[in-house]
């Protein structure tokens, strides 16, 4: 009997214990909200780094704490965009223009 409570006591404290990782294993307290960040530019198929991590190309969304992230765009042949925004609610919109670089224009 006191082996089958050490068993139920080992899997309780495991289930408890996996409710606080999120879906690439990442701890998170639990109920923290999370917020969808969706990004788009012009022109699209920009790179998006959100904190230093790339999260994809232009247009796309990205799940991030309710918090302050930095956000970069990068394309060749453009200006490189960044800017550092605070999140806040569920869902949060970027659309961003890109301007071409310099060296670029003088081609």
């Amino acid at each position: 009997m006191v082996k089958a409570l050490w068993i139920l006591a080992i899997g309780a404290l495991l289930l408890a214990s996996s409710a606080c990782f999120n879906r690439v294993g990442v701890t998170r307290p639990p109920n923290v909200p999370m917020a969808n960040l969706a990004t788009r530019s012009q022109p699209e198929n920009a790179a998006i780094l959100i904190d230093l991590r790339f999260v994809g190309n232009s247009p796309a969304s990205a799940v991030v704490s309710p918090s302050r992230h930095t956000v970069e765009l990068e394309k060749a042949g453009y200006a490189p965009w960044r800017r550092t925004i605070y999140v806040q609610g569920w869902h949060a919109h970027l659309s961003i223009h890109l301007h071409p670089s310099s060296t670029a224009a003088g081609r």
